[in-house]
């Protein structure tokens, strides 16, 4: 990772060029798949992610993959059906709720060579329209109309882990290109997109896979071709996701930064999951990068505000939800092995200032050995606001995992747990009903019996959702596919 990398991704989300309307759709004719949000229907319905085998192939080999789309059920498991779930290879998850159920935030690499990011949090509506929020997409004429770009693409990675990539395993786009991808000649590399937006900050993105490619900047004058120089293949791609919407509708909160991939020394796993980029012998991929809790203009996609990772000393700051009158972000901040459950004011961090409230501390004792290790995560907040509910994961001896669904009031108290399945499965991704009586969850079942850290990094287990009444303790298991997650219970 590098300093201009981050510097790009800010420019990126600082300079918008969609025009500030009140719902600009995806361009007519990018294919974008029809859905239909359901209508509201006594108890509601469930949208959640799937997880679906794919196969990509990428150097004449084929891998497979898993493929994240949305479906969409009733609240006892019933009447499920694909919701947002192409045949293709594009990805659909992390959906949300608006607090007043009119739209729905969700994550998607769908037609990203539209964007500068590999992901974007998109947002739809009950009138079947959608639109990218990230990633300064150009919808209809370049305001300072067109010119062109030409350079050349350095096939090798900044620190030479990577094997080069040649021809038709390089794709190229800019803003303003309408979605056009061209690939480098053979010779050299060399490329040339002749229809590109005019500006002073013009993206150009190159890319190999999810996570290997570079983003750059260059200035773009009407009916010039401007000389983009040399691209390196291997600086970092930008992602948004996690998105979390306001009941104003101004605002959008989630997650931003750079994503890369690096190979090491080691073993080959050819497991399901593993990409066809890491099918190179005797390496394995490892997953780098920085994100940010980013709050993003609903309407712009431009940045307002973030938290800056350069000065949190080796902690993090993730899982951000916006509550519903849109003063609060509920996130886990912490170190990685002892994420506290803590609040951020919205105004804080648009003044460049968190400054984080703990409400459920984390826990590391490094100093008894076997002591257990508890991390907080994934909040999400009740309808009326007064509640957060919150997944807290405890890691025993031996790396045994378990975790468990949680409450607590945004002033800390009344802290408790709702739901557990015991030891050695882990209850996450919690959200409430739209009238807060129930919360729906994912719950993690390891493979090979009690799941461990190792099965974790692994992916070794399977995913179902259940449901908790609040006033019961009653839990209820609503899929039975070993592959769903990410609940989000809407009217």
């Amino acid at each position: 990772m590098k300093l201009t990398s981050l510097a790009i991704f800010m420019v990126i989300l600082l300079t918008g060029r969609v025009a500030a309307a009140d719902f600009v759709p995806v361009p007519v004719g990018t294919g974008f798949p029809a859905f239909r949000l359901p209508a509201a229907a006594p108890g509601g319905h469930i949208v959640y992610s799937r997880i679906l085998p794919g196969k990509a192939v990428a150097a004449g080999l084929q891998a497979d993959l898993l493929i994240s789309k949305l479906f969409v059920m009733n609240p006892d498991g019933t009447g499920a059906q694909p919701f947002l779930a192409t045949p293709d290879l594009s990805q659909f998850k992390e959906a949300r709720w608006s607090p007043a159920y009119d739209r729905l935030a969700f994550t998607s690499d769908f037609l990203n060579s539209r964007s500068a990011c590999m992901t974007d949090i998109f947002e739809a509506r009950a009138d079947g329209l959608v639109r990218r929020v990230t990633g300064q997409d150009i919808v209809g004429p370049a305001p300072a109309g067109y010119g062109s770009v030409h350079g050349r693409v350095d096939p090798n990675s900044s620190d030479g882990s990577i094997a080069g990539r040649y021809g038709s395993e390089i794709n190229i786009t800019a803003q303003g290109a309408n979605g056009a991808i061209v690939h480098p000649g053979l010779q050299n590399n060399d490329f040339i997109i002749p229809q590109v937006a005019a500006g002073d900050a013009v993206w150009i993105k190159v890319w190999a896979s999810s996570q290997i490619g570079t983003l750059k900047l260059v200035t773009v004058r009407p009916g010039e071709t401007t000389d983009a120089g040399v691209i390196k293949l291997n600086e970092g791609v930008f992602t948004a996701s996690k998105g979390s919407l306001s009941t104003d509708g101004r605002f959008l909160v989630g997650m931003g930064g750079i994503s890369q991939i690096t190979m090491t020394q080691g073993g080959l796993n050819t497991a399901i999951g593993q990409t066809a980029e890491a099918f190179q012998p005797g390496l394995q991929k490892t997953q780098e990068g920085s994100e940010s809790i980013c709050i993003y203009d609903r309407l712009t996609g431009a940045l307002v505000g973030s938290v800056d990772n350069g000065k949190l000393a080796y902690e993090t700051a993730r899982d951000p939800a916006l509550s519903p009158d849109g003063t609060w972000i509920a996130c886990a901040w912490g170190k990685a092995t002892q994420e506290n459950l803590s609040l951020l004011s919205l105004e804080s961090v648009m003044a460049g200032r968190p400054s984080p409230q703990v409400l459920v501390p984390g826990q590391m004792l490094m100093f008894q050995p076997g002591a257990p290790m508890v991390g907080c995560g994934t909040p999400a907040w009740s309808p009326d606001g007064r509640w957060i509910v919150f997944t807290r994961t405890v890691v025993l001896s031996g790396g045994i995992c378990s975790g468990g669904i949680w409450v607590v009031s945004p002033s800390g108290s009344g802290l408790r747990e709702i739901a557990s399945l015991g030891i050695g499965r882990i209850c996450c991704q919690p959200c409430f009903s739209p009238d807060g009586k129930k919360v729906a969850f994912t719950a993690l079942t390891g493979k090979f019996g009690p799941i461990k850290i190792e099965q974790l990094i692994g992916q070794q287990f399977s995913l179902d959702l259940f449901t908790v009444d609040l006033q019961t303790g009653r839990i209820e298991q609503i899929t039975r596919d070993g592959a769903s997650c990410e609940p989000a219970w809407g009217r």
